[in-house]
């Protein structure tokens, strides 16, 4: 009798230790039912969360900015891209006259994309001067090529009247002017002096009624 009621109470134990297992994972069963359901409704909530800063600056491992997105003067958003030593290498501006800018690393050579209510085109600097740009303005293109000083020695345009090619010195005065007139009038040729005045023209005639370089 003795050993019956020994193997009653050791049940008894077990079954309450069961039971008391049975709850523990009944409830976490519960809690990671919840956890999920709350990671399915946020992942279908949306997002509205805002990050608001006058500048951000993105920085390598040793602290140096090699990113910066900032408002500059008169409001105008501006991204740039930075070398090892703070020096700008890309340059991109929005607002009524956004350009890209784009610098040749080690030295002040840049090429520069913009556009503005009147022209837009694409120009070429050194560390001196302007040398090369290509713009439409008012419908018109252009190519001009500068010195090195920053005169225009040559150009190419096309215009209403047809297009033109001009080759000038460095004073701007003497050169030559090769134009198409329109209505299949034919090509002309034209040298100008030192003066602005025409030395020679091929064909002859209407031809002497060329415009000078300018």
């Amino acid at each position: 009798m003795e050993t019956e009621v020994l193997d009653l109470k050791s049940l008894s134990s077990r079954i309450a230790r069961l039971e008391t297992q049975n709850r523990r994972l009944k409830c976490g069963a519960a809690v990671l039912g919840l956890f999920v359901a709350a990671l399915v409704l946020m992942g279908q909530a949306p997002s509205h969360h805002t990050l608001r800063a006058d500048e951000f600056v993105l920085q390598d491992e040793t602290g140096n900015a090699r990113a910066k997105l900032s408002l500059e003067a008169g409001g105008r958003p501006t991204l740039s891209f930075l070398d090892e030593h703070g020096g700008i290498l890309v340059s991109l501006a929005g607002g009524e006259e956004p350009f890209l800018v784009l610098k040749r690393p080690g030295s002040n050579e840049q090429v520069q994309l913009a556009a503005n209510k009147h022209s837009y085109g694409l120009a070429l600097y050194d560390a001196q001067s302007h040398r090369a740009g290509l713009a439409v303005q008012q419908g018109l293109p252009a190519l001009d090529l500068f010195d090195q000083e920053g005169k225009n020695r040559a150009s190419m345009q096309i215009s209403p009247t047809g297009p033109a090619f001009n080759l000038r010195d460095s004073d701007g005065k003497a050169g030559v002017v090769l134009k198409v007139a329109p209505q299949g009038a034919g090509p002309s040729l034209v040298f100008f002096d030192k003066d602005g005045k025409v030395l020679s023209s091929a064909p002859g005639g209407p031809v002497l009624q060329a415009s000078q370089p300018k």
